[in-house]
């Protein structure tokens, strides 16, 4: 009876384990990066400024498109992360479930009646 008691003692020490040594997504979305054009004047704009708006808008679209792919990346991979996680968790719970119903089955019946 001991043992069993014991044993019940010791189940949620199993729930409160620390999993601290598993590594973090990254706590903070990167800022983006990418120089905006600037805008020639609207009335009359010379040719040097629109080309170099021009200039600067084909290197610009392509940093923010970058951005975005790498966002998106990102985003699917914590996704998965997070249903793994999340996967686990249920996992652990189902295992102890069924765990203690198995440990209930088996502890022998008290003297009391029960």
């Amino acid at each position: 009876m001991k043992l069993i008691i014991a044993i019940f003692a010791m189940l949620p020490l199993a729930v409160l384990a620390d999993d601290s040594a598993t590594p973090a997504p990254a706590d903070k979305v990167p800022v983006i990066d990418c120089q905006k054009p600037t805008l020639p004047p609207k009335i009359e704009p010379t040719s040097a400024q629109v080309k170099r708006f021009n200039a600067e808008y084909a290197k610009y679209k392509p940093c923010v498109m970058g951005y975005v792919d790498r966002r998106q990346k990102d985003a699917k991979q914590y996704n998965a992360l997070a249903q793994a996680h999340q996967d686990a968790a249920n996992a652990a719970i189902h295992d102890y479930n069924e765990f203690a119903k198995q440990s209930r089955a088996a502890a022998p019946e008290s003297e009391e009646g029960n």
